[in-house]
């Protein structure tokens, strides 16, 4: 099997790994910010999005009093090779500069052609996202490497709806097929591998997997292929080991919602149809356990999306972080049954020869907008 080491979405050391504060955020998101900097390897640095020079004195300053520096820069002004921790924020004020701290989906990094990083945007970015990477992160400035260069066609999913390595790119079928145009779908098909490939001589995606294709409606927690399957990068029995998540239900002291346990029984029987798809297709399917949370009713409750994380292969050793959802969970009723489940998280990854290094910051207020710690993170640069 092929292995691209130049762009994928596990492989590689990251250089510069991208996570954002906004003109609404506060102690959590710092806090989130924080526990990642301080999980980090050496050869990363963090760079730090701010919607504004005052939000980035606010964030340095914060930081400051945690015991933390951090450089400040503006976009376009240089951002030395090695750094630790780096806000960047716009030039001027402006009205376009509203974004959200939900850097995977609007667009995709990539750095395996020469001269230059390339942008690629998302056509399935939220409206006000959907500009940043064109206003803003186009005039990014990393020391050695030259402009950005901005693609011109953008990718038709979201960030956190695609995932590739090796051969495949992987992305979400329902979303996919509601971006397709009147015209040939297989011309759309060669357009999205064209643009993962690139100009140059090598083209290892050849294998376009769109997930979820035969296997019923999307049920509205899954609307990202990030939230329930994992890659790794590991071969058992010659085939590729992915992770694919099983809900399963963190019960504490309330009665099980009948409309809830529905629901459940409707995400495993897509999940379950997504694992018989990946084992036609030829990987080797493990599955992990996603805790679900009842809240007040059904609408409320939401997943501990374990599969939602940041992943690091390298010829030194494997990495992944993952989002210590347990975290100041320790007076909930269900607090048991999510520990529990953590753990098998936990051991699964290291069952895999991964080291696994756990975010300990409160992720429970962004959980319920389907997001986690893969979510608010995006590798600029890997290698």
């Amino acid at each position: 099997m092929q292995i691209n080491n130049q762009f994928s979405s596990i492989r590689g050391k990251i250089r510069v790994l991208m996570m954002a504060v906004t003109n609404i955020d506060g102690p959590d998101q710092y806090e989130r910010i924080l526990a990642v900097l301080r999980t980090l390897s050496e050869h990363t640095g963090l760079l730090v999005w701010c919607n504004s020079q005052s939000v980035q004195t606010t964030f340095h300053t914060w930081l400051q009093k945690k015991g933390v520096e951090s450089e400040l820069r503006l976009i376009g002004e240089i951002i030395p090779r090695s750094f630790h921790c780096m806000l960047l924020a716009p030039k001027e004020k402006s009205d376009l500069t509203f974004y959200s701290h939900w850097v995977r989906d609007p667009f995709l990094w990539k750095w395996g052609e020469p001269g230059a990083l390339t942008l690629l945007g998302s056509v399935s970015a939220k409206n006000e996202d959907s500009l940043w990477p064109y206003l803003h992160l186009k005039a990014l400035n990393l020391e050695g490497l030259g402009p950005v260069a901005v693609h011109g066609r953008a990718v038709p999913v979201a960030g956190g709806n695609i995932l590739f390595d090796e051969d495949f790119v992987m992305v979400g079928a329902k979303q996919f097929r509601d971006g397709l145009n009147s015209g040939d779908e297989q011309i759309y098909r060669q357009r999205l591998t064209d643009v993962m490939n690139g100009t140059g001589n090598s083209r290892p995606f050849n294998r376009l997997i769109e997930i979820g294709d035969a296997a019923g409606q999307e049920p509205p927690k899954l609307i990202h292929l990030d939230l329930y399957m994992s890659l790794t990068g590991v071969r058992i029995d010659d085939r590729y080991v992915i992770l694919v998540g099983r809900a399963t239900l963190a019960a504490g002291s309330e009665t099980p919602d009948t409309d809830l346990n529905r629901s459940i029984e409707q995400i495993n029987k897509y999940l379950d149809a997504v694992t018989e798809q990946l084992t036609q297709s030829g990987f080797y399917v493990r599955r992990n356990p996603i805790p679900v949370l009842q809240k007040r009713n059904e609408a409320e409750s939401y997943l501990c999306a374990y599969n939602n994380c940041l992943t690091e292969v390298s010829e030194d050793k494997s990495v992944v972080w993952l989002a210590k959802l347990s975290f100041q969970q320790e007076a909930a009723p269900y607090f048991g049954h999510l520990k529990r489940m953590e753990d098998e998280n936990v051991a699964l990854w290291k069952e895999l020869n991964f080291e696994v290094r756990l975010i300990e910051a409160n992720f429970h207020t962004i959980l319920d907008d389907q997001g986690s710690l893969h979510c608010i993170t995006n590798e600029v640069l890997r290698g």
